[in-house]
Parts: structure tokens; sequence; C-alpha cells
């Protein structure tokens, strides 16, 4: 099941998409985000989806920025971005690849 979810988080609304997995139509057995974006206390934090065309696989991208860990604002930050691939045939939505990189960005 796939949800459109509101939050709220320093007075502001946070909405994204979460992907339910249910187990034996009673309870959620594992709840993965697809989408969300959220860059209004100084840091970015995003994630984006992306199915394949035969349906049978997910890709999900998580990017974030490390600013808000110094504590005071820096002209250099790190932005880390992880990719995984999900099988969606599997029962238990079997990661297929998962990579994680870094990358330092300039403000």
């Amino acid at each position: 099941m796939i949800c459109f979810n509101t939050t709220i988080e320093c007075d502001q609304n946070i909405d994204y998409f979460s992907l339910h997995i249910i187990d034996d139509c009673t309870k959620a057995k594992d709840v993965i985000t697809l989408s969300l974006k959220d860059g209004h206390c100084g840091i970015f934090y995003q994630v984006t989806s992306s199915i394949s065309k035969n349906l049978d696989t997910v890709t999900i991208i998580e990017q974030s920025t490390s600013e808000w860990l110094d504590g005071k604002k820096s002209d250099f930050d790190t932005l880390f971005t992880t990719s995984y691939k999900i099988n969606m045939k599997s029962k238990n939505l079997d990661t297929l690849q998962k990579t994680t990189t870094y990358q330092i960005i300039k403000q």
C-alpha cells in the first residue's frame, strides 16, 4: 500500500509518500519512504524513487547534507547519497543493490 503522509517539523509541514508492506492483511510489516523533501532548517534531506518499466524493481535515492552536525555556518558541506534497488517481486523485498557516495560541496 502506498500512503501520502504529513508530519509537522519546526512548525512546517513535511509531506512524503511511503510504501507499507502488509503481512497477512493485518499489520504493517515494513515501511519504506519513497518520496520526501525537507530543507527548511539549514540542511538538505531528500528521497526520490522510481519503478522499473516491468514493475519489478524500485530504485530509491536518499540525499542529505551534514551542515547541521557542525552547529555553525560553514563554507563547505558534505552531500551524502545512498541508492537502493529493491526487488518488488520477492516475498521479503530483497535489496538487490545498495550504493553510498559522498561529495564535498560549497555553499
